[in-house]
């Protein structure tokens, strides 16, 4: 998605112009910012004179994310019942690298021939789950 940025007309992105300062405190990763409560993708950055044009495509996929959690944690807040379980586990996921996964489940390899074929191989990974509630 980033590659491709890139390459979009200036048609389809926003344009900002921003003092330096204002830019390092808009910049949220490498490739975005936030300007507005709004979040925008950099697809291209320019310097011109004292100011830096950005040229940006409006993120609303992530805006939606942020809006739909903040409501969550508001409502949350107001009502005197606990988060479901579920939500709780969702909202406090922690992302982790594959290969950290798999080293953590159970590997198993096999290789085999049969005569169609003169080598096969065959690569399980049992993932380690706990069971479902009734």
């Amino acid at each position: 998605m980033r590659e491709q940025l890139k390459y979009l007309p200036e048609e389809q992105l926003t344009r900002f112009y921003l003092t330096a300062e204002e830019f390092r405190k808009a910049r949220v990763e490498d490739h975005e910012i936030k300007i507005s409560g709004k979040m925008y993708d950099i697809a291209r950055i320019s310097e011109q004179g004292n100011r830096i044009m950005v040229l940006a495509l409006h993120d609303e996929a992530e805006d939606n994310l942020f809006a739909f959690l903040s409501e969550i944690v508001s409502r949350s807040a107001k009502d005197k019942k606990p988060v479901p379980v579920q939500i709780e586990q969702l909202l406090t996921l922690h992302f982790l690298p594959v290969s950290f996964i798999v080293l953590l489940n159970r590997c198993s390899e096999s290789n085999h021939t049969t005569p169609y074929y003169k080598g096969g191989y065959e690569f399980f990974v049992i993932v380690e789950s706990p069971p479902p509630r009734s």
